[in-house]
């Protein structure tokens, strides 16, 4: 799912109007400006394999400088919102 680029950008959308819902504009900012990219980071071989990807955010320098001191607490959050639409550990 994550190779195909439409499907990740729907899924982003999606998890982008969740947080403008809860008026989480900082990260509603960051998801709408940064170029957003996945690759498989991980493959486990049990039972058929699993294809685990990492989400990959480029944003501008000033919006990053801005946020740089929140960035575990973000990432927490944006990983939680995407578990609606995977399995993520």
């Amino acid at each position: 799912m994550l190779k195909d680029k439409n499907e990740l950008r729907k899924i982003i959308l999606t998890v982008t109007e969740l947080f403008n819902a809860e008026k989480n504009f900082e990260i509603v900012e960051l998801l709408r400006t940064s170029e957003i990219n996945s690759e498989p980071t991980y493959y486990d071989n049990w039972n058929g394999g699993t294809t685990y990807y990492s989400l990959y955010l480029t944003t501008s320098v000033d919006l990053f400088v801005k946020l740089q001191d929140r960035q575990t607490e973000i990432e927490a959050r944006i990983k939680e919102k995407n578990r609606v639409f995977f399995f993520m550990s």
